[in-house]
């Protein structure tokens, strides 16, 4: 048959952002580029594995069901085995090609006009692909379409490990912010035992060699320093299945709100309960609490309300918070 060919459509990019975009919106954008660049009626991106392929987003204008969070099973790993770092390729009668026959798309939907390029992290690692199909055959896609395919696929393989980047940076900072709050509860301990400042050292020094003991599971753990004996820390393990909150606050660099939220309250609504907890800085003598509010919440598996009273007045609300997680709240 002789090619089908569609009339060329113009993509306007004014409308793109000049700043970092996430990396949903740039696949979001990727596809819409391909939609305006080539005359092929399906496009998706896919994350895959050794056993499947999961749609990230789509267009379907044949309305084949193709559309974002779609996983189709790939137990012979055709695009494994066939979609290598060589760039894109395209095939327009994919029923008598001897590979792209038993391609997943060809076999599930009946398509014929395949154009595949890989999206190939940079250390080799196949995220997926970025495939443009029609279940017409011989759809023309030229050279020059093909190669823009592959640099859009390469688009997206660098906003992924940006976006993995950012995120472990985030993860980063958190534990850099852990670790100063354990600093500083270093130096108030020494401040308040100049009786045994050494034993105090010991004892924090030892709380940060076993952070990792601490787990972190809402169930609250105790550490323990003496001036005249060891270090001790008692983690709770008990399993009741029951719910929790933990809540830090961050005064955001505040002049009417002290650091760590001091002297704030915490309400919370859950299971037609209403709590309240005090931040505060100390409990008794050499001896405090993180600064956070902890809350049982038994069996209920949302908190309905959260509010905090910040000491200059200002309120702040949240609703439908998910249990069994650490928060950090701002003004």
């Amino acid at each position: 048959s002789g090619a089908v060919t569609d009339e060329p459509r113009r993509f306007d990019a004014s409308g793109l952002p000049r700043e970092r975009a996430s990396f949903s919106k740039v696949v979001a954008d990727v596809i819409a580029a391909v939609d305006a660049m080539l005359p092929a009626r399906v496009a998706f991106v896919s994350n895959m594995d050794s056993e499947s392929f999961e749609i990230v987003d789509a267009y379907d204008h044949e309305d084949m069901g193709f559309h974002a969070g779609l996983v189709l099973a790939t137990p012979d790993t055709f695009c494994i085995r066939h979609v290598t770092e060589e760039g894109a390729r395209y095939t327009g009668k994919a029923s008598e090609d001897p590979v792209y026959r038993f391609a997943p798309a060809r076999t599930a939907f009946g398509i014929e006009t395949y154009c595949i390029a890989p999206i190939v992290l940079s250390d080799g690692t196949l995220y997926g692909t970025l495939c443009a199909l029609d279940s017409r055959p011989d759809v023309e896609i030229g050279d020059s379409q093909l190669r823009v395919l592959q640099s859009l696929a390469d688009l997206i393989a660098r906003a992924y490990e940006e976006e993995q980047l950012v995120r472990g940076l985030r993860k980063e900072h958190a534990e850099l912010r852990e670790a100063s709050a354990v600093r500083d509860e270093v130096v108030r301990e020494i401040a308040h035992d100049l009786r045994a400042p050494l034993s105090a050292v010991q004892g924090f020094a030892e709380l940060l060699t076993t952070r990792d003991l601490v787990d972190d599971r809402g169930d609250q753990d105790v550490a323990v320093t003496s001036g005249n004996d060891a270090f001790k820390l008692y983690r709770n393990d008990q399993d009741t299945g029951n719910h929790w909150l933990r809540v830090f606050l961050d005064a955001g660099g505040s002049d009417t709100i002290p650091p760590q939220g001091i002297g704030s309250r915490v309400w919370v609504e859950a299971g037609g309960q209403r709590l309240l907890r005090y931040v505060g800085g100390c409990a008794n003598y050499l001896g405090t609490p993180e600064a956070s509010a902890h809350f049982g919440l038994g069996d209920a598996a949302q908190v309905d309300r959260l509010e905090v009273e910040w000491p200059d007045g200002t309120v702040t609300v949240l609703e439908d918070v998910v249990a069994d997680q650490t928060l950090t709240i701002t003004p």
